[in-house]
C-alpha cells in the first residue's frame, strides 16, 4: 500500500496534564524505550463518510486519549 504524506500536525491532550512526577518501576528502569512503528487499517462500512470527518473525529480521539495517558503526551 502506498501512503502520502500531505500534512503534519502536533496533537496536544485535551485537558492540561498534572505536574506531578511518575515513579518508573525497575521493570521500566530495566527496559530501553522501544519504538513500534505500526499503523492499523480499517475498512468503513460508511463510504458517505468524508476524509475530512474521520480526521476530525481521530484528532479528537487522540486529544482525549492523550489526557488520560499523560506521559504518552510527551515530545521526544
Amino acid at each position: 500500500m502506498k501512503m502520502e504524506e500531505v500534512e503534519r500536525e502536533v496533537i496536544k491532550p485535551a485537558t492540561p496534564s498534572t505536574n506531578d512526577r511518575l515513579q518508573l518501576s525497575l521493570l521500566d528502569l530495566m527496559n530501553s524505550p522501544a519504538n513500534v512503528p505500526v499503523i492499523f487499517f480499517y475498512e468503513t462500512d460508511d463510504e458517505d463518510v468524508a476524509p475530512e470527518i474521520i480526521s476530525v473525529k481521530l484528532k479528537s480521539s487522540l486529544s482525549q486519549t492523550l489526557s488520560r495517558f499523560y506521559p504518552l503526551a510527551g515530545r521526544r
